[in-house]
């Protein structure tokens, strides 16, 4: 190869590198976006407006009349993250800041951050405590849906429904709820559903047992096998399906 071809030949090699180093550093770049993007997303940082999400939390603290220093205090955040929030204008809050704070803020971290759904969502019902209901056979309990001066325990988290609150007697479902145990009951919803927990009753008694099928009946959910299955006849009604089960230690 004579010396113009060879230096014609280096110099494309020459080009060639030019070119294969500036590929490199525009993919390297075009990686470093890529990263901070993943960065950022696993970080949980939300494309709302700083000052939505402050507005909202402002509206939870004047509802419940907590100040910003306690309900940060309360979410394990330090005593200034709300306050944080609020003068960082341009900075949006972090998705997992959001989640601790909806906590004290009795809310969602998703109304929070979005303004989706209920923003009472997580705020304690007030669930009336009407009576006992037998955790054994049927036993006679005739208040069992009057709501009359029934002291009310606050539960947080209820779907939608009508509750009540009935204390447990005996030990025929100690596996899920022990004596003296108060299940949460959804007196709306009354359709049967196979392994699901119901109160039941007949004439001015009741009972509460887990649903099962082929054949119908109410069995126990216990510990002691002394306790039987109850066949299922006509004069059986449903009184609600329990959702909750709140036991003191």
């Amino acid at each position: 190869m004579g010396e113009c071809s060879m230096r014609q030949a280096r110099n494309e090699v020459r080009k060639l590198d030019i070119l294969t180093a500036t590929m490199r550093d525009m993919s390297r770049t075009c990686q470093r976006d890529i990263s901070r993007c993943r960065e950022r997303l696993r970080a949980g940082i939300i494309p709302h407006m700083n000052e939505e999400i402050y507005q909202r939390i402002q509206a939870q603290l004047e509802l419940l009349d907590l100040s910003e220093r306690r309900a940060s205090m309360e979410a394990g955040l330090g005593a200034d993250a709300i306050r944080d929030i609020r003068r960082r204008q341009h900075t949006l809050p972090r998705l997992d800041t959001l989640i601790a704070l909806a906590k004290p803020l009795r809310t969602s971290a998703s109304w929070l951050a979005f303004g989706e759904g209920d923003s009472q969502s997580l705020r304690p019902q007030q669930v009336p405590i009407v009576s006992l209901v037998a955790a054994s056979r049927f036993a006679d309990v005739p208040a069992v849906v009057s709501t009359d001066d029934a002291p009310v325990l606050g539960v947080s988290g209820l779907p939608s429904g009508q509750y009540i609150g009935l204390r447990v007697s005996g030990d025929s479902m100690d596996r899920i709820a022990p004596d003296g145990s108060t299940v949460v009951i959804n007196i709306s919803d009354r359709e049967l559903r196979p392994r699901s927990f119901y109160v039941f009753r007949q004439s001015d008694s009741a009972t509460f047992k887990r649903y099962m099928e082929c054949p119908a009946r109410l069995e126990p959910f216990s510990t002691n096998p002394t306790h039987e299955a109850i066949a299922i006849d006509n004069d059986i009604d449903v009184i609600g399906r329990a959702v909750r089960v709140i036991t003191d230690l």
